[in-house]
C-alpha cells in the first residue's frame, strides 16, 4: 500500500512539472505572424531596455508634421523602433502591407514598427487631418552608430563650422578623412559613391552654431534650405547620377545637394531671370565673385528664390578641379 502510495505521488509530481513548463513557454515568439493590421506595443518592458537613436532623419510630406524616433528595441534580432507624429491626427503606420495602429498622446501620433536601422525605409502613414483620410508616403533613416562611427557626431554636417576632417554622413562611408580639396574659402572631402562635400566659407565673420534636430522638425525643404544659405559656412554635398539613393533621407535639410555634372549652368551676376532659367531645366546657378560683397547680400538674394524652384546657387569658385567636380 506504501509503495503503491507512493507511486501515485510521483505522477502527479510529473503532471504538475508538465503543465507548469507549458504555461511559462506558452506566449514566447511575441506578435510576429501573418496579418494585416497589429496594435503598437511600446510599454512596461520594451522602453525600459530601449535605446535612443543616435540620429533621426525623414523626408517626404508636406513639411507641416515634424517626425520623430523615441526608442529602439530588439527583438529575435530585429530591431523596433517608435516613430512620433507631431499631430493627433494619424491613425497607422504601414510598413509593405502591415499596418500599426497608432496610439495618441495629446497631439502626437506614435506606434512602434519594424524596420532596417542605418538605411532609408519607406513608410506610409494615414492622417484624419484632410478632407477624406488618405496615407502620406515618408522616407525616414534611424541611425544607431556602429564601434567604427562611435564618438563621430551625426550632425556634425549642419554645424556651421569648417571642417578638418570629414564629417559624419551616416549611411555614406568617407572615402578619406582628409580634404582633397583645401583654399582659403573652399573644403572638399570625398565620399565614397563618387559623392563630395563641399564647404564655402561665404562671410568672414563670426561662426554661430546651427539648430541641432533641423531635420526632425516641421519645416518645409525649402524653408530649411533657405536657412542653410544665410549661414557663413555654405556646405553642398556633390552627387552624381545613381548616388542619390545613398544618401540618409532629410539630408536636403543639412546640406545643399548639387547633382553633378550640373546640367545647363547659368554662369553671371545676380540679375537672373528665374523664369527664363526654369524653362531651360537650369541644374546650377553659379555667380561671380562680386555676389559676396556686403556679406552675401547679393548671394542671398538669389539664393531664397532658387530654393522654391530647387535649383541650387554657388559661387563661382574660381578653381578649375572644384569647378571640373561641379560641372565636368
Amino acid at each position: 500500500m506504501k509503495k503503491l502510495t507512493l507511486i501515485i505521488a510521483l505522477v502527479l509530481c510529473l503532471i504538475l512539472a508538465a503543465g507548469c513548463g507549458k504555461g511559462s513557454g506558452g506566449n514566447s515568439g511575441g506578435n510576429q505572424g501573418s496579418g494585416s493590421e497589429t496594435e503598437s506595443s511600446i510599454d512596461g518592458g520594451s522602453q525600459e531596455t530601449g535605446v535612443m537613436p543616435d540620429k533621426f532623419s525623414f523626408s517626404g510630406g508636406t513639411g507641416r508634421v515634424g517626425i520623430s524616433c523615441k526608442n529602439i528595441v530588439w527583438r529575435n534580432d530585429a530591431a523596433f523602433a517608435t516613430i512620433i507624429f507631431e499631430s493627433d491626427a494619424y491613425t497607422y503606420i504601414r510598413v509593405g502591407e502591415n499596418k500599426y495602429n497608432c496610439e495618441h498622446d495629446g497631439d502626437t501620433s506614435y506606434a512602434e514598427i519594424p524596420l532596417l536601422l542605418n538605411e532609408n525605409v519607406t513608410i506610409y502613414a494615414e492622417t484624419t487631418k484632410m478632407s477624406e483620410a488618405h496615407e502620406i508616403e515618408y522616407q525616414i533613416f534611424v541611425y544607431s552608430a556602429g564601434t567604427a562611427d562611435a564618438g563621430k557626431d551625426p550632425y556634425a554636417l549642419i554645424k556651421a563650422q569648417m571642417d578638418e576632417t570629414a564629417p559624419l554622413i551616416p549611411g555614406v562611408p568617407e572615402a578619406s578623412p582628409a580634404a582633397t580639396i583645401e583654399t582659403d574659402r573652399y573644403t572638399v572631402f570625398t565620399y565614397e559613391y563618387g559623392i563630395h562635400l563641399l564647404e564655402v566659407r561665404m562671410m568672414d565673420k563670426d561662426i554661430n552654431e546651427a539648430d541641432i534636430g533641423v531635420t526632425t522638425r516641421a519645416t518645409t525643404v525649402e524653408a530649411a534650405q533657405e536657412k542653410l544659405y544665410q549661414k557663413p559656412i555654405v556646405k553642398y554635398l556633390l552627387v552624381p547620377s545613381g548616388a542619390e539613393e545613398m544618401l540618409p533621407a532629410g539630408i536636403e535639410k543639412e546640406a545643399i545637394v548639387i547633382n553633378i555634372p550640373a546640367a545647363n549652368v547659368y554662369e553671371g551676376s545676380g540679375d537672373v531671370e528665374m523664369k527664363d532659367l526654369v524653362a531651360n531645366g537650369c541644374g546650377l546657378i553659379m555667380l561671380d565673385t562680386a555676389a559676396l560683397e556686403n556679406d552675401a547680400e547679393g548671394f542671398h538674394a538669389v539664393a531664397s528664390n532658387a530654393v522654391y524652384l530647387g535649383i541650387p546657387v554657388i559661387v563661382n569658385p574660381e578653381n578649375d578641379m572644384i569647378r571640373s567636380l561641379l560641372i565636368g
